[in-house]
C-alpha cells in the first residue's frame, strides 16, 4: 500500500487509488472516512503530478509561442523535479525508519505521510491553472483565480503568460511567489531573445515569429507601389511591460538595420573588413544594454535600454543613411502636393479632371447634370483614366515651370517619381502606425464623412510610397493622414474654383451676342427687336439675382476658409516645423515675414528678429535621430490636422454637404445658360429643335435653382455657425504662433491654433453682423 502511494505521487497511474469523493465503494472499502479523506488527498496530488506532465510535454512540442514552450519546460525541469525529489526524500525518511515519520512497529500513518506534502497540493494547483491558461482544454477558455474569463481563439500568446505570470506574483504566499518569479525570469528571458535577434541583427524569430509583435508583410500595398517589405507592430502581442513608444522604437532599430544590411551589398568591390555589415561593430555595446537588463522587467530599464540603443545606432550610422537634406527634401513635397502649397499642381488638376468628366457626358447626356451631384454617382472611372488624368497634370506643370530654377526641377522630378494617383482601396489591416495617429486615423474613419469622390465620382485618393531608406521617417499612417488632407484640401480648392467659373459663363453675365447697331438698330423692325432683347435680359437678370447673390456669399465664404487654412494654418505650422528641423534655414521666416508681422501685432506680440543659432543648437540638430524627427513630424502633422478642423466631424459633415448642394447647384446654372441660348436661337434666328420644349425646361429649371439656391444658403449659414461653435469650443485651447519651445530634450512643440477669430471677423464683416454678437461681454 505504501509503495502504492508513492509510485503515484511519482506521476504513476494507480487504480487502487481511485477515490470516490461521492461516498461510494473503493478499492479500500474499509477505510474510515478520515482516512479515505487522506488517501485522495494523496491521490490528488499524484493525478496533478500526472496532468501536469501530459500537458507541458503537449506544451513544449506543439505550441506556437516559444515563450510558453520555455516556461512549460521550466515547469518540468524545475519545479516538478523538485516535487520528484520531495518523493524521494520522503521515502529515504520512511527506509530509515526515521522516527520522524515511522511509528511503532514500522507502521507509517498516513497523517504523517500527507504531511510531509504539506503546500505542494497548492503548487500543484497553481501550476496546473497556469499550465491550462497556457493551453486550455476547452478550446481556448480559461479563467483566472480573479474568476474573470477569457476567450481566445487558440492557444495563449506569449505576452498574455507574461501579463498573467506579473498579476500572480502579487500574492500572499511565499512559495508561489519564488515560483512565479522563477517562471516569469524564463519567459521574459524568453521574450528578451526574441527581441535581441530583431534589435542586435534585425531579423525575425526564425521559429515562434507569430508571436512575436514586430511582423512583416510582403507584397504591393496598391498598383503603383512596387513590392515592398512592410514591418508592423501587432498591439495584441504586446507585453503590458512594453509602451508603444517603446515598441515604435524596438521597431525602428530592427527597420534601420535592415536598410544598412540592404546597402551593403552595393560595395562589392571594397575589402572584407568594409563589406562586414556597419551594425556588427555597434553589436558589443548593444548586447551591453542588452545584458543590463534582470527580470523581473521595468518599463523605465527595457525603455532606457532601448533608447540607448537607438541613439548609438543613429549617431554612428543613420545620420550618414539619412541625412537631414533627404528629409527635408519629402517634407517640400508633401507640402507642395499634398498640402497644395503649389496652387499650380491643385489647379491643373482639378482641371485635367473636369476635362475627363466633360468628354465623358457630352452630347444629349449633359442634360442628365439636371440630377446635380447624384447625377455621376452611378459612373465608374477606371484606373488607367485617373493615372492619365495625374499624367496630364504633370505635363500642364512642366510647361509652367521656369528653366532657370533647379530647384524646383528637382523638387518636381521627385513628386513625379513618387506621388500617385489611384482609385481608393480598402486599407489594410495592421499597417504600420504611430501610436499617436492611430487614435485621430480612426476618428477620421469613424466620421464617416469623405472627400476623397469630389475631384471624381469615384472615390480617388492622392499617395505615395517614399523609397528606402526615408521609409524610416515615414510610414503609411503618415501618408493617410496626408491623403485624407489633401482630399479635403483639394474639395475647398475645386468648389471655389467651379463657383468663380459661374461668371464666364457669356449667356448669364452678360447679353450676349452684342445687341444690334447702326444701321440696324434704326429701323423699326431692329429697335423693336432691341426691345425685346432689352425686355428678356432684365427679366433673367431680375430672376438671377437672388442666385448670384447666393454664389456670392459662398465663394467669399470659401475663399475666405481657404485663405486661413492655406495662409495662416498650414504656412505657420511648417514654419515652426522647417525652424526646428533646420535652425539655421531662415528661408521659411523671410517668405513669411509679413505674415508673422501681420500675426504677432494681432496677438499683441512684440516683433523681434531671432538671432542666429550658436554652435551648440547646430550640434543638438545633429544629435537628433530620425525616430526624434519622425515623431515630431507625427506631432507636427497631428496638430496640423486639428487647426485645419479636419478631426471636427460636425463641421466636416456640413461643409461636406455645402459641397454637395454647390455642384447641384453649378450644374443648374450651366444648363440654364445652354437652354436659355437655345431659346434665343428660336426666337432670333428661329432654329428649331422639335424634341425638346425649351420654354418649360426653363421654367422648371428656375424652380429649381430656387430650391438650390435655398440649400446653399442654409449651407453657408450651418458652416458659419459650426465655425463660431468650433471658436467658442477653441478659445481657451491657447495660441503657438512661430513659436517652439525648445525643452531640456530639444523636443518640438508645434504650432497651434487657439481660435478662428480673425476667419469669424471677416466672414461678420462681408455679412454686415456685427463682430462681436457670438461673443460674450467678459470675452
Amino acid at each position: 500500500m505504501l509503495h502504492e502511494l508513492l509510485l503515484a505521487l511519482s506521476g504513476h497511474p494507480s487504480p487502487l487509488l481511485l477515490v470516490n469523493d461521492e461516498g461510494g465503494d473503493t478499492a479500500f472499502p474499509l477505510l474510515s472516512p478520515p482516512e479515505r479523506a487522506l488517501l485522495s488527498s494523496l491521490a490528488h496530488l499524484g493525478d496533478l503530478h500526472i496532468r501536469l506532465r501530459a500537458r507541458t510535454s503537449t506544451i513544449s512540442a506543439s505550441h506556437p509561442s516559444t515563450i510558453c514552450r520555455a516556461i512549460s519546460t521550466a515547469v518540468v525541469s524545475k519545479h516538478l523535479v523538485k516535487f520528484q525529489q520531495k518523493i524521494l526524500e520522503v521515502e529515504k525518511v520512511i527506509l530509515r525508519k526515521d522516527a520522524g515519520i515511522v511509528g511503532a512497529y514500522n507502521i507509517v500513518p498516513l497523517s504523517g505521510l500527507v504531511g510531509e506534502f504539506d503546500g505542494w497540493r497548492r503548487v500543484l494547483d497553481w501550476l496546473w491553472d497556469i499550465v491550462q491558461y497556457m493551453l486550455p482544454e476547452d478550446g481556448g477558455k480559461a479563467s483566472d483565480q480573479r474568476g474573470a474569463s477569457r476567450t481566445s481563439k487558440g492557444p495563449f500568446t506569449g505576452a498574455q503568460i507574461i501579463d498573467k505570470l506579473r498579476d500572480e506574483a502579487q500574492t500572499g504566499y511565499p512559495d508561489l511567489e519564488r515560483i512565479v518569479l522563477d517562471l516569469l525570469v524564463v519567459g521574459e528571458g524568453a521574450w528578451l531573445r526574441q527581441v535581441s535577434a530583431w534589435v542586435l541583427y534585425g531579423r525575425l524569430p526564425t521559429f515562434g515569429a507569430e508571436d512575436f509583435f514586430v511582423f512583416e508583410e510582403t507584397g504591393a500595398i496598391q498598383a503603383h507601389s512596387p513590392r515592398l517589405l512592410v514591418y508592423g507592430i501587432r498591439r495584441s502581442l504586446l507585453p503590458k511591460i512594453v509602451s508603444l513608444s517603446t515598441a515604435n522604437s524596438i521597431l525602428f532599430i530592427g527597420k534601420s538595420l535592415n536598410h544598412i544590411r540592404d546597402r551593403v551589398p552595393l560595395t562589392l568591390s571594397s575589402p572584407p573588413k568594409i563589406l562586414s555589415s556597419p551594425e556588427m561593430s555597434l553589436l558589443p555595446v548593444h548586447l551591453r544594454h542588452l545584458s543590463s537588463l534582470s527580470s523581473p522587467l521595468t518599463s523605465s530599464n527595457l525603455s532606457h535600454a532601448i533608447r540607448a540603443i537607438r541613439l548609438s545606432l543613429s549617431q554612428n550610422t543613420l545620420q550618414k543613411l539619412l541625412p537631414l537634406s533627404k528629409i527635408l527634401s519629402i517634407l517640400s513635397v508633401l507640402k507642395d502636393y499634398f498640402l497644395l502649397e503649389l496652387g499650380e499642381f491643385a489647379v491643373a488638376l482639378i482641371s485635367e479632371a473636369d476635362a475627363r468628366m466633360a468628354s465623358r457626358h457630352r452630347g444629349p447626356a449633359v442634360d442628365s447634370r439636371r440630377k446635380g451631384f447624384e447625377g455621376l454617382a452611378g459612373v465608374v472611372v477606371k484606373e488607367g483614366e485617373v493615372s492619365a488624368i495625374l499624367a496630364r497634370t504633370w505635363n500642364a506643370l512642366a510647361s509652367l515651370r521656369n528653366l532657370d530654377d533647379e530647384d524646383d526641377d528637382g523638387e518636381h522630378d521627385l513628386a513625379r517619381q513618387l506621388i500617385h494617383i489611384s482609385t481608393k482601396q480598402a486599407v489594410p489591416e495592421n499597417l504600420p502606425s504611430s501610436p499617436s495617429l492611430y487614435g485621430l486615423l480612426e476618428k477620421l474613419r469613424r466620421a464617416n464623412v469623405s472627400f476623397d469622390d469630389v475631384l471624381l465620382p469615384t472615390p480617388i485618393t492622392l499617395s505615395m510610397h517614399p523609397p528606402s531608406p526615408l521609409d524610416l521617417f515615414l510610414i503609411p499612417s503618415d501618408v493617410e493622414l496626408y491623403s485624407y488632407t489633401n482630399a479635403y484640401l483639394l474639395a475647398l480648392r475645386r468648389a471655389h474654383l467651379h463657383l468663380t467659373g459661374l461668371w464666364r459663363l457669356p449667356f448669364l453675365r452678360r447679353q450676349h451676342p452684342a445687341p444690334l447697331g447702326p444701321p440696324q438698330s434704326c429701323a423699326q423692325a431692329g429697335q423693336e427687336a432691341l426691345l425685346r432683347a432689352r425686355e428678356r435680359s432684365n427679366k433673367r437678370a431680375k430672376a438671377m439675382r437672388a442666385i448670384w447673390a447666393t454664389t456670392a456669399s459662398a465663394i467669399f465664404l470659401l475663399a475666405e476658409v481657404g485663405e486661413y487654412l492655406q495662409g495662416e494654418v498650414i504656412r505657420s505650422s511648417w514654419t515652426t516645423f522647417r525652424s526646428w528641423l533646420d535652425p539655421t534655414s531662415r528661408d521659411g521666416l523671410l517668405d513669411t515675414g509679413l505674415s508673422k508681422l501681420s500675426i504677432s501685432s494681432s496677438n499683441g506680440g512684440s516683433l523681434h528678429v531671432e538671432s542666429p543659432p550658436g554652435p551648440n543648437l547646430h550640434n543638438q540638430l545633429t544629435q537628433r535621430d530620425p525616430e526624434s524627427l519622425s515623431n515630431a513630424h507625427r506631432r507636427y502633422l497631428e496638430c496640423l490636422v486639428h487647426s485645419l478642423l479636419l478631426d471636427d466631424r460636425l463641421y466636416t459633415r456640413a461643409l461636406r454637404l455645402f459641397m454637395t448642394h454647390i455642384d447641384h447647384l453649378i450644374a443648374l446654372i450651366e444648363r440654364l445658360s445652354v437652354v436659355q441660348h437655345h431659346l434665343d436661337l428660336e426666337i432670333d434666328v428661329g432654329v428649331m429643335d422639335t424634341f425638346t420644349n425649351y420654354k418649360v425646361e426653363e421654367q422648371d429649371l428656375l424652380k429649381d435653382l430656387s430650391e438650390a439656391r435655398s440649400g446653399v444658403d442654409r449651407d453657408v449659414a450651418h458652416v458659419v455657425q459650426r465655425l463660431r461653435d468650433v471658436d467658442t469650443e477653441r478659445a481657451g485651447a491657447g495660441t503657438h504662433v512661430f513659436e517652439h519651445a525648445v525643452a531640456e530634450d530639444d523636443s518640438f512643440v508645434p504650432w497651434r491654433s487657439g481660435g478662428l477669430d480673425r476667419l469669424l471677423m471677416k466672414l461678420d464683416f462681408a455679412s454686415g453682423r456685427p463682430p462681436d454678437v457670438h461673443r460674450n461681454d467678459d470675452e
